[in-house]
């Protein structure tokens, strides 16, 4: 048995199938937890809560899905996970083996469930170290057989290549320029976005360089999507090769399709280039997309064409809520690891100190990037007035294209590092 775990929208949805290729829904609840902290202990409560609950005793956590990228206390990042895996995966749950021992009455004998695999989706922007915590929670599921995560990125991009039908206007660059710029725009409600790539393809292989992912602004949709393009269009890569570009968007926005079309459609005639948009009402690519990706990566045989996708970080020093500085461009192909690349920074106003995050992404934009690394950088001798000025060098050493260490050096000698690791579109 397959199991599809899925973390990309309001709702955590977990799906099995017995390996005929059909799926069934086998839980579905809503991406939000309260806390409750009642006499000493805390309880924590799934949406829809119960109307006994009093709302001024509780923590609520609302809309996880965008936002617990956002949660800072590892604790309780820890804490929302477990919660939700036991939740999905109640049948699973194993006797430790110190209850056992003692023979505690709560303790029952679970039903002899068979081994099966799973299989999770996860959103773009998550971070490294949440997908540790998983793996780490997974080890007491000993039935469960972990096989990798699927980030929505790569589901986006398998849908579209082999489940979309209406490629039309790609295999025509593809057969006439041998190469097409194609835009993915996910328009669902929860974190729309658009994924910016290279398509090319010969005898033997189709290949996909993503260029940049970038996060849309949900209240003016069209607008920031067509303001992305124009900027796209200013590329060298795009009008020098007179290139054509391939725009699908899916899934549902606040605005309706016709109004989507119709905006989209008056962009078009501004283009210099040939291009194609196409508008598809559809919310449920990702698990579509997941779902066809597990199906490949089980019988990798039934494509007619290898699949490379190929993609590389920017990376980039934010100090507390600024903007991005850019320290590691994109990376060619010639870069001879380990790579390392140090930036100074002075900063005026900061007695306490400030707090250094390491950004990675396809751009500088900070909403677009996933904050890998955070370092709280202190003076050395204590606080500092408000004029004087606060000197560190932060430095990036990576050991190939997925890992490093991250480091703020003091002049006077001390450093303060950490560790990290870039989020990858399938591990």
């Amino acid at each position: 048995m397959i199991y599809l775990l899925d973390f990309s929208d309001s709702n955590i949805t977990l799906f099995s199938t017995l390996g005929d290729n059909s799926w069934q829904l086998e839980k579905k609840i809503p991406f939000e937890i309260a806390f409750e902290s009642k006499d000493s202990n805390i309880k924590h409560y799934f949406a829809p809560y119960s109307s006994n609950l009093s709302s001024d005793s509780l923590v609520e956590f609302t809309n996880l899905a965008e936002n617990f990228k956002e949660i800072n206390d590892e604790g309780v990042a820890k804490y929302i996970l477990q919660a939700f895996f036991d939740k999905m995966f109640e049948n699973f749950k194993i006797q430790k083996p110190e209850l056992v021992q003692r023979k505690l009455p709560q303790q029952i004998e679970t039903p002899d469930i068979p081994k099966c695999h799973l299989y999770i989706t996860l959103p773009f922007n998550w971070q490294a170290e949440r997908k540790e915590y998983i793996r780490e929670i997974l080890k007491d599921y000993p039935r469960i057989i972990f096989k990798g995560f699927l980030n929505e990125i790569f589901c986006l991009i398998i849908y579209y290549l082999y489940l979309d039908e209406n490629k039309e206007g790609l295999e025509t660059l593809i057969m006439t320029k041998n190469k097409a710029n194609l835009l993915i725009v996910d328009l669902r409600p929860i974190n729309p976005k658009f994924i910016y790539l290279i398509y090319s393809e010969d005898e033997k292989e189709k290949r996909l360089a993503i260029k940049d992912v970038q996060y849309l602004d949900k209240e003016n949709l069209t607008k920031d999507l067509c303001h992305h393009m124009d900027n796209l269009l200013r590329k060298e890569d795009i009008n020098s090769a007179k290139q054509g570009f391939v725009i699908r968007c899916f899934g549902q926005s606040k605005e309706s399709k016709e109004g989507l079309d119709r905006e989209l459609r008056e962009w078009q005639m501004k283009t210099p280039i040939f291009s194609e948009i196409s508008v598809v009402n559809s919310d449920n690519v990702i698990i579509e997309g997941a779902k066809k990706a597990i199906d490949i990566l089980n019988s990798p045989t039934q494509l007619d064409k290898m699949l490379a996708i190929k993609y590389d970080f920017v990376f980039g020093i934010q100090l507390d809520a600024d903007r991005i500085f850019e320290l590691i461009p994109n990376l060619h192909e010639d870069v001879v690891f380990p790579y390392e690349r140090k930036k100074a920074f002075c900063v005026e106003g900061a007695p306490e100190g400030i707090r250094v995050n390491l950004y990675c992404g396809f751009s500088d934009r900070v909403d677009s990037g996933i904050r890998i690394a955070s370092i709280q950088a202190k003076p050395p001798d204590g606080s500092l007035s408000q004029r004087q000025k606060f000197e560190f060098i932060a430095s990036v050493k990576l050991e190939d294209r997925t890992r490093g260490t991250f480091e703020v050096i003091l002049p006077q000698g001390g450093v303060q590092t950490q560790k990290f690791r870039v989020p990858v579109i399938m591990e």
